[in-house]
């Protein structure tokens, strides 16, 4: 799996923490959004239609399933094995 945090560092595994402020693991209902300082972690089991991280969110996208991904200068977007139908991804914020 390749891991693709805000800054556009590359891994090749499925390693990096991510210290959540919540955990989904069901289905979402209506737009996902994971706002400045949330920290949320999709499970495998968990679906959501569209999700929205605003600047200086975290997502961590664990094998869960979405139709789609918007990411505006997020501070961590990390997704492994999961099933996304399209992420749009703008600059990460600046340190």
């Amino acid at each position: 799996m390749t891991t693709l945090h805000s800054n556009s560092v590359r891994e090749s595994s499925c390693t990096t923490q991510v210290v959540e402020t919540r955990v989904i693991s069901g289905k979402v209902k209506g737009k996902l959004v994971v706002k400045e300082g949330e920290a949320v972690k999709l499970t495998s089991t968990a679906q959501a239609n569209a999700i929205e991280v605003q600047s200086g969110g975290s997502l961590d996208v664990e094998g869960a399933t979405t139709k789609g991904i918007k990411a505006n200068k997020a501070a961590v977007l990390r997704i492994c094995g999961a099933h996304v139908g399209a992420i749009r991804q703008s600059a990460a914020p600046e340190p």
